[in-house]
């Protein structure tokens, strides 16, 4: 199936912008520091897809809304981006 390769890619993306994220705020943390916010943004915005996961699996009837459409994606991308983003200290 397509999952090993969907978690692998879920991961290395927010890897990716967490290193970046890193670099760019000029912090140079420690490698485990910024490991260990891009796999709690990986998991805690991981969770929060999979509880919007309606978005695919259940379509609209009618035309979508997507006022609610955008509430569902920057609730699904939140966990993630507040991970990298707040300092926790």
């Amino acid at each position: 199936g397509y999952l090993p390769a969907l978690l692998a890619c879920w991961t290395v993306m927010w890897l990716s912008l967490a290193v970046l994220q890193d670099r760019a705020a000029g912090r140079q943390e420690k490698a485990a520091v910024v490991l260990g916010r891009a796999l709690a943004a990986a998991i805690l915005s991981g969770l929060a897809f999979w509880t919007t996961s309606g978005i695919w699996t259940a379509p609209a009837p009618a035309s979508p809304d997507y006022f609610v459409r955008f509430l569902q994606w920057t609730g699904a991308f939140l966990p993630g981006f507040a991970s990298l983003l707040l300092k926790f200290r």
